[in-house]
């Protein structure tokens, strides 16, 4: 049978129920243990508050001696609410406030900002993450964060990509740094950002933005394609694990492969036309991308828009690949550059895995060397994988965007040939 709180009468009438809005109201003005769904005499309150001078009756229930409660959460978990110690509650709960409605506020900000841009949201995890995007150079002691938002390991990186451009760049007359236009394209490229998000995050206007992240690509891109260029053959020896070498001994080997790039769909339909591949059955382009055994990126020609791998390979055989090549070296492609044998300069050997065609399985020497030239040739694919490590190539990218898509896959080439280690060693060998 449910008694008062405070003056203990069994079955009290008229009463009222103390719910948990009544019980964190009363806790903080008066000295007493409550317990949820517990009733109370309607004369003990006061406008629904409870009077000290009843609290203060002979009976009452005081708090238990030595065990002050101040986690608000665990003791209405319990059922109990201990408010002794009333400064430290007090505090606590302050703290708890400001806290929560700094967290909202920042929750909302986040979510108004992908609404107008109809960007992801960045989850930030402490306020460095906030510091990286209102000014980059506040964020140089974070490597590994420099690393994930930004595509580069260290800011060593971002001074050396700015040192390249820095007396190129036009005057900022604005409160941010050279460091930060580059931050503008790296930001882009790595996360994905549209440039309406940085807009919100560097407080800027969207239209100097997106023509100071154009102008850095553009003055990026000539500096940066010294790192993307056909090797001698002493280099590439350097570049050629030793169970190749052993194959074939003072050969240049050339792997190559097509990678795609997704595209939105268009109204017009000579574009939709032109970029739908009967392949993958969506709109794409393609570039052509041709590296050492190791991984090393040598070649990047593209976009294309058209389905035929041999047309493309011919026309980067013919800007400037058969030229370096000289007899004895290795070009190796998959089953879809059918006309291969046929493309290259004379000598050449063409590596490509067998066809099945009128026989009903492979034989056993078919079957270990197609599985050898598949193991040579998987580098590229590997590679290919590396570049959607850059979201911008990895998603759906604007057709608004397309002029500038060259350049922003030969900087992301660029980058990784210049900070990150060969996917292949020196001691590499074919599973056998």
């Amino acid at each position: 049978m449910p008694s008062c709180a405070i003056c203990h009468i069994n079955n009290p009438k008229p009463s009222s129920r103390i719910t948990l809005a009544k019980l964190a109201s009363w806790s903080l003005s008066a000295d007493i243990v409550f317990q949820v769904n517990q009733r109370i005499c309607t004369k003990h309150l006061d406008d629904n508050k409870v009077p000290t001078k009843h609290l203060k009756q002979k009976g009452c229930n005081k708090g238990l001696d030595g065990n002050y409660w101040v986690d608000k959460s665990v003791l209405i978990k319990r059922g109990r609410y201990n408010i002794s110690n009333k400064p430290l509650l007090q505090e606590q709960h302050s703290l708890l406030t400001t806290l929560n409605t700094t967290s909202q506020q920042l929750k909302q900000a986040q979510q108004a900002i992908a609404c107008i841009t109809q960007a992801p949201v960045i989850d930030i995890v402490d306020e460095r993450y906030l510091s990286v995007f209102m000014r980059i150079t506040r964020y140089k002691s974070y490597p590994h964060h420099i690393h994930t938002l930004l595509g580069v390991p260290s800011w060593s990186a971002i001074q050396y990509l700015t040192d390249l451009v820095r007396d190129q760049l036009p005057n900022l007359q604005l409160d941010i740094a050279h460091e930060d236009v580059i931050a503008f394209v790296l930001l882009r490229l790595r996360r994905g950002l549209p440039h309406g998000a940085i807009t919100a995050l560097y407080n800027i206007s969207e239209s100097r933005t997106t023509e100071l992240s154009n102008i850095a690509l553009q003055l990026l891109t000539p500096h940066l394609l010294k790192h993307i260029t056909l090797l001698s053959k002493e280099q590439m020896l350097s570049h050629t694990p030793q169970s190749l070498q052993e194959n074939y001994p003072s050969a240049k080997i050339y792997i190559c492969d097509d990678t795609y790039i997704y595209i939105q769909h268009s109204d017009d339909l000579g574009w939709q036309h032109e970029s739908f591949s009967t392949h993958k059955y969506r709109n794409l382009c393609k570039f052509f991308i041709g590296c050492a055994p190791d991984g090393t990126i040598l070649t990047v020609d593209g976009p294309y828009f058209c389905d035929s791998n041999d047309e493309i390979l011919q026309t980067s055989l013919d800007g400037g690949v058969n030229a370096w090549f000289s007899p004895g070296d290795v070009i190796v492609v998959n089953r879809g550059f059918r006309e291969a044998p046929y493309q290259v300069a004379d000598g050449v050997t063409v590596l490509r895995p067998a066809y099945l065609k009128e026989n009903p399985q492979f034989s056993v020497a078919e079957r270990s060397e197609s599985i050898r030239v598949s193991q040579i040739r998987c580098v590229v694919e590997n590679m290919n994988a590396r570049l959607k490590f850059y979201k911008l190539l990895a998603n759906t990218y604007s057709n608004k965007a397309i002029p500038h898509l060259q350049c922003y896959v030969l900087v992301a080439a660029a980058l990784l040939n210049l900070y990150y280690k060969p996917l292949r060693s020196s001691t590499w060998r074919p599973r056998q």
